[in-house]
């Protein structure tokens, strides 16, 4: 080989380590990029995390008050029907009264009559 074509080849590999260096560049500038761009969408996606969770939390806090309300109004109602239950021995009491009166009353006619 002489000087000429050994210089050629030496240029010519230089060249070739220059396209191998500036494709890495560009490779690395590539990777570098999608990296921050991932880094970005992994910052975004915490956040909407975030977010959520504070939204489960608020509803969790809602259902929670949501189960508290029934269980008063449940509580409310077996007071109510307890009443009910009390004011229907009563009117039964009231009726056995009523009944007894009005023998009573029968009687004093009938003796009255006679």
């Amino acid at each position: 080989m002489t000087k000429t074509q050994l210089d050629r080849t030496l240029d010519t590999l230089v060249d070739f380590a220059d396209i191998n260096r500036q494709a890495l560049t560009r490779l690395a500038e590539s990777i570098e990029t999608g990296n921050r761009q991932l880094v970005s969408r992994i910052d975004d996606l915490a956040v909407k995390i975030g977010e959520q969770s504070q939204s489960i939390d608020r509803l969790t806090q809602s259902v929670d008050r949501t189960a508290q309300t029934v269980d008063r109004l449940a509580q409310s109602v077996d007071g109510h029907l307890k009443v009910a239950e009390q004011q229907s021995l009563n009117i039964m009491k009231l009726s056995e009264l009523v009944a007894t009166q009005a023998a009573t009353v029968n009687k004093l006619l009938d003796r009255v009559a006679a």
